[in-house]
């Protein structure tokens, strides 16, 4: 459903996901508080791995874009690590898209 919130920003990280159709928002808060856009996100696009890889809390909410609803694949937690960690390519490939995402955030 559009504006429904699938990540909450500081909630355990215990899933990662795959956009199957659709688009998601990606926001966060300002140092001041305030919400910030940080990226829209579309088929193909995955979601949830900063948390997991790095054992923290989610970083960002996420949540279905206005226009219409996002159709998602959910991996849990144990899946996505496991998946990772018999894989060194499929790591390294998520691993670069979280340090892209870093640094396209620090460079706004």
């Amino acid at each position: 459903m559009p504006g429904t919130v699938v990540i909450r920003r500081g909630d355990p990280a215990d899933a990662f996901y795959i956009i199957l159709s659709g688009r998601v928002e990606v926001l966060s808060k300002d140092r001041e508080g305030h919400a910030t856009h940080l990226a829209d996100l579309r088929d193909g696009d995955f979601f949830g791995e900063t948390g997991l890889l790095r054992g923290r809390p989610r970083n960002a909410t996420v949540r279905a874009a206005g226009d219409g609803p996002a159709e998602l694949l959910v991996i849990r937690r144990s899946a996505f690590l496991n998946l990772v960690n018999r894989s060194p390519s499929a790591h390294g490939d998520i691993a670069a898209v979280m340090c892209q995402r870093v640094l396209d955030t620090l460079g706004r």
